[in-house]
């Protein structure tokens, strides 16, 4: 518990620093609850957003590829919480030699790429203050080979990452006849020279195309056959919110010992967001790592990430704090090639009832300001309210 709990401290400190240099990351899964209340110069105090943490991740059993897991989601807070999801991330381990970019020593590291993922949506968590839950997930792992790290995440429907636990690692000896190594991939865009990387989320407009590329390896004397196919998802894959249009279908040979690069469309949305495609290759005796390629279409894309309230039932004549906190567009990072400019944003902001179904406020429509990204509204309650939600939307001023 004690090396969690300052893993959990040093991931605060660490991403705080990001929060306040790289606003990048509003555009994926938020990997911290630490905000800079004000761009002001003159105001550097940090905001706890969210007291939910993941704690005690760990494999309790493991047969053969199959591990059963375990771990606590905590409310450490005074407030409820709703829309708590969860999910795994298989990560597969391998030892590289990089070079030190001060002294130019070369030293082996383990490098992390992404193998596998599981969302749960159906299993929406909601905690009471100060409550706990444990919960257990059973997971297959497909026929592979090497060392894989079992990584457990909390976070809301947004991505908003609540807090994470590695629960530990399995060693899988198996023969691979074709070769995926992610970091041979890499992007580009139309007919561009430059290449990009899986994760840095470029930036790009609604017409241009976007182009993946790997590199196969077929390490027998016999063709080698394996589909590619891709799910696209909103924001952040492992919340789960699948974007519903055409996604990518192929079927791909090697002949005997053959490296080839293959070139993939990707096909995206063209609404103005951050999104995840994954690639899955397959073939029926064995399976590769995913391949999980993140980007933002750019555009107007005003985000909220967490919106709670300070009681889970309200009186009439009461007064309802809300709390806001929203990300700029996803464009909206260093070195974008494209960035949007939102000012002038509205929320539109509503309490009702979900045990009753009936409205606890009336509808207002408020100024967010947009250099502090966490905001706070009072509503007035006009009817007892037990088991209150709060109905936002975010949008630019002439779009109400």
């Amino acid at each position: 518990m004690k090396s969690n709990q300052s893993l959990f401290l040093f991931k605060k400190v660490f991403f705080f620093f990001l929060l306040l240099f790289l606003p990048f990351f509003f555009a994926r899964a938020q990997e911290e609850q630490l905000l800079d209340s004000s761009s002001s110069t003159q105001s550097k105090e940090a905001i706890l957003i969210a007291n939910v943490n993941l704690y005690e991740a760990q494999i309790e059993k493991q047969e053969n590829n199959q591990v059963t897991i375990s771990f606590i989601v905590s409310n450490d807070e005074d407030k409820y919480y709703s829309d708590i999801q969860y999910g795994l991330e298989v990560l597969r381990i391998t030892p590289v030699v990089a070079t030190d970019l001060k002294t130019q020593e070369k030293k082996e590291i383990n490098y992390q790429e992404l193998f596998d993922f599981v969302s749960y949506p159906q299993d929406i968590l909601s905690l009471k203050p100060h409550q706990k839950i444990k919960k257990q997930i059973i997971y297959t792992l497909p026929e592979a080979s090497g060392s894989f790290q079992f990584l457990v995440k909390a976070f809301n429907k947004e991505g908003l990452l609540y807090g994470f636990g590695i629960a530990g690692e399995i060693h899988l000896n198996k023969t691979i006849p074709v070769e995926l190594d992610s970091t041979t991939c890499y992007l580009r865009l139309n007919q561009e020279e430059t290449k990009y990387s899986l994760k840095e989320g470029v930036s790009l407009k609604p017409e241009e195309e976007l182009y993946l590329f790997c590199t196969l390896k077929n390490n027998t004397n016999q063709d080698q056959s394996f589909s590619i196919s891709s799910k696209t998802y909103q924001r952040y894959y492992l919340n789960g919110q699948e974007i519903n249009f055409p996604n990518y279908q192929e079927t791909i040979t090697l002949s005997p010992n053959q490296t080839k690069e293959i070139k993939i469309a990707i096909s995206r949305p063209t609404i103005p967001q951050a999104y995840d495609t994954v690639f899955t290759f397959k073939n029926q005796n064995y399976s590769f790592p995913k391949i999980a390629v993140h980007y933002v279409v750019s555009g107007s894309s005003a985000t909220l990430q967490l919106i709670k309230i300070d009681r889970d039932y309200y009186s009439k004549g009461d007064t309802a704090q809300v709390t806001v906190f929203w990300s700029p567009a996803a464009d909206n990072f260093p070195q974008s090639r494209n960035q949007t400019n939102q000012e002038n944003l509205k929320i539109k902001l509503q309490i009702n009832s979900q045990i009753t179904n009936q409205v606890c406020s009336q509808e207002q429509i408020l100024n967010l300001d947009s250099k502090n990204l966490f905001s706070q509204f009072s509503l007035p309650i006009i009817k007892d309210c037990p088991n209150p939600k709060v109905l936002a939307q975010i949008q630019e001023k002439n779009q109400f």
